[in-house]
């Protein structure tokens, strides 16, 4: 019954997970045609263009009321689990610290 169940849960992210490629790759086909050939312009605009709404939310969650009722926590847990990020986070949190 748990694997029944463990898979289910598997199959359930497919979706996400395929909408989340399909954006990626329709955004990386416009970079590079808005690029126009040059690589290096290509990546930048592929990271801006990936990072902005992630950037302008988690920015709008840390000034606004949702900050109050933890949705800015919940965003910033699941970015570093999602992508690895806390020993980073905790890395510059004490580059800060240091400066100070």
């Amino acid at each position: 019954v748990e694997l029944f169940v463990r898979n289910h849960a598997v199959r359930a992210a497919g979706p996400v997970l395929a909408a989340l490629h399909g954006h990626f790759e329709a955004v990386r086909e416009q970079a590079l045609r808005d690029a126009g050939g040059d690589a290096e312009k290509a990546t930048q605009l592929l990271i801006n263009r990936l990072l902005y709404r992630p950037s302008t939310t988690l920015r709008a969650l840390a000034i606004g009321q949702d900050a109050q009722q933890g949705e800015f926590r919940a965003a910033q847990q699941a970015l570093e689990r999602l992508f690895g990020l806390t020993a980073e986070i905790d890395a510059e949190d004490g580059a800060a610290e240091d400066k100070e």
